[in-house]
């Protein structure tokens, strides 16, 4: 999956790269980094926080996370995902960015 960016100079450039605050999440080589430093995340908080960057700014309900990382082999319930949510904020607090949950709407991902 490829997204746009825009660049100084008004270029637009394809990147596999995510960014939100200090938090960068690169796509094809599966690294997050805090700053520079890598950040060790299971496949399923790296799905679950790659939700949560792509719709930055937006509520994602436990739900739709659930469906989203759900595969032929193995349904996630949507109360497995505060497992993975615990898990990345302990493995984020150390970078700017926050998961905050938003009371009958889900979690979103920002900047503190």
């Amino acid at each position: 999956i490829r997204l746009k960016l825009l660049i100084d100079g008004g270029q637009t450039s394809t990147s596999t790269v995510l960014q939100e605050g200090d938090l960068k999440l690169d796509i094809v080589n599966r690294d997050v980094l805090i700053g520079d430093e890598p950040v060790s995340l299971t496949a399923r908080e790296r799905s679950v926080l790659q939700m949560l960057m792509r719709d930055s700014g937006m509520a994602i309900s436990k739900t739709i996370l659930a469906g989203r990382i759900s595969t032929m082999e193995e349904e996630i319930a949507p109360q497995t995902v505060e497992t993975y949510i615990h898990g990345l904020r302990k493995k984020l607090k150390d970078s700017v960015v926050d998961i905050h949950t938003v009371r009958g709407a889900g979690y979103l991902l920002k900047e503190s």
